[in-house]
C-alpha cells in the first residue's frame, strides 16, 4: 500500500507495519482499517465445541489496533467443528496484542503474541494455558527444532533485530543472536534455520546442533516468505523495495540452489507478492500478488502467469494432511475476518469467522 498514510502508519505503529509487509496488495484495505478504528464491531462467537485440539488448522488473528484482541480459531478436519475465540473461551482472558503466528513442541502449542512481548504455551488436548515465556521485544515468527523454539524479534523499527533460541524443556532463553534490519520469516529444514532480514536482501543461515550462523544469502530486495519444493531445495519470495521507502525495486523469487548466487525469477515492480508455501506434495509453488494467487512450477525458471483463485487474501496455506487450500480474508481489519476452504480443484467448499485480520494459518 504506497499511499503516504500508510507510509507514516509504517514508522509509527507496530501492528500496522506488520499489515503493512504482509499486505500491499491490499490497495486501500489499511485506510479503510485505521477509518473503523472509531467504530469497531463486536464479533459473533462461536460456542466452544466438546473437542480436543492436539491436530487442526489453527489460524492466528492480530486483533483491532490498539485495543489487543489477539485470538484464536480452531477447525477440526475430522468433523468439521470450528471453534472461534478457543484461547479466550478456554481461559477466561484474551490472548493479547498482538497475536502473530503459531508453531508446537510435542503437545504443547507455542502462540507468539507481538505486542505483549511474549511466548503464551497452551495444552493442546484442552488448549488451557501452561505458562508464559517473557522477555522478548515484538516476536514475530516461530520455528521449532532440536526440542528449541527459534523466534524472530522485530526489537525496534529502522534497527537490526534478533534471533532467540529457547530451550522448551526448561522454558529458558539459551541464546539471543543478532539479525539484520526486521527478521520475520523463519523457517527449520535439514538441521538448519533460516531468518529473512525482511527490511534487506540477507537470508541468514543458522546450524541448529550449535546455534551459530553458517551463512549469510543475499537474495531479492525484502524477503518476505520461505517453503521447501519436493527436491529438498528451498525457496524465498522477496517483495521488493516498495516505492515509499525509496527506489522500487523488482520482487523476485529466490531457489537456494547451493551457488554461490542462487538462481531467481524477476516478478516486476510494484507487484508486491507475499505468502510463498507448497501444496501438499510440495510439487508446486504458490504465493499472493496483486489480488490473486499463483501457481509456479517448481522447475520453471520463467515467471508464472497461471493463478488458481481470483482474489486477495491476507494469509494463505495449504493443509499438508488433506492437501486443501485455505485462505483469510481480513475484511476491513476491525471487525471479525473470515478463513476460506477451498478443494483440490480450488473450487470455495466452506468458510468460517474467526478473530479481527486473520495474519497465519498453522496445521498440524
Amino acid at each position: 500500500m504506497a499511499t503516504y498514510a500508510g507510509t507514516i502508519l509504517f514508522t509509527q505503529l507496530n501492528h500496522n507495519l506488520f499489515i503493512m509487509i504482509k499486505s500491499m496488495r491490499l490497495a486501500g484495505a489499511l485506510l479503510l482499517f485505521v477509518a473503523a478504528v472509531s467504530c469497531k464491531k463486536d464479533d459473533p462467537i462461536t460456542p466452544v465445541v466438546t473437542d480436543t485440539y492436539e491436530a487442526g488448522v489453527y489460524v492466528t488473528s492480530e486483533g483491532a489496533f490498539p485495543s489487543g484482541s489477539g485470538s484464536l480459531s480452531y477447525l477440526n478436519r475430522q468433523n468439521g467443528s470450528f471453534v472461534q475465540h478457543l484461547f479466550e473461551q478456554a481461559n477466561g482472558r484474551p490472548l493479547g496484542n498482538t497475536t502473530q503466528t503459531m508453531a508446537h513442541w510435542n503437545n504443547t502449542g507455542i502462540i507468539v503474541v507481538n505486542n505483549g512481548n511474549k511466548l503464551e504455551l497452551v495444552n493442546l488436548t484442552d488448549f488451557k494455558s501452561t505458562g508464559e515465556i517473557t522477555g522478548f521485544e515484538l516476536p514475530s515468527r516461530i520455528a521449532v527444532a532440536n526440542n528449541k523454539a527459534y523466534v524472530t524479534e522485530w526489537v525496534i523499527f529502522g534497527g537490526n533485530g534478533r534471533l532467540k533460541v529457547v530451550d522448551m524443556a526448561s522454558g529458558t532463553v539459551t541464546a539471543t543472536l543478532p539479525t539484520g534490519v526486521f527478521p520475520d520469516a523463519i523457517l527449520a529444514y535439514q538441521g538448519n534455520i533460516y531468518v529473512a532480514n525482511s527490511n534487506s536482501n540477507q537470508v541468514l543461515v543458522l546450524n541448529t546442533a550449535t546455534d551459530t550462523y553458517t551463512d549469510t544469502i543475499e537474495v531479492g530486495d525484502w524477503p518476505n516468505s520461505f517453503a521447501v519444493d519436493a527436491d529438498g531445495f528451498v525457496w524465498v519470495l522477496c517483495g521488493g523495495q516498495p516505492s515509499f521507502v525509496g527506489t522500487a525495486t523488482e520482487a523476485s523469487l529466490w531457489k537456494l540452489d547451493g551457488t554461490i548466487t542462487p538462481a531467481h525469477i524477476d516478478l516486476g515492480l510494484e507487484t508486491s507478492p507475499t505468502d510463498l508455501c507448497a501444496n501438499a506434495d510440495r510439487t508446486k509453488l504458490y504465493y499472493s500478488m496483486q489480488g490473486k494467487v499463483y501457481e509456479h512450477n517448481r522447475l520453471s525458471l520463467f515467471p508464472s502467469t497461471t493463478t488458481v483463485v481470483d482474489r486477495n487474501f491476507y494469509a494463505i496455506g495449504f493443509d499438508p494432511v488433506t492437501g486443501y487450500f485455505y485462505g483469510t480474508d481480513a475484511g476491513d481489519f476491525n471487525s471479525a475476518g473470515k478463513l476460506m476452504k477451498y478443494d483440490l480443484a480450488f473450487t470455495a467448499v466452506d468458510s468460517f469467522y474467526t478473530g479481527v485480520a486473520p495474519g497465519s494459518i498453522y496445521f498440524k
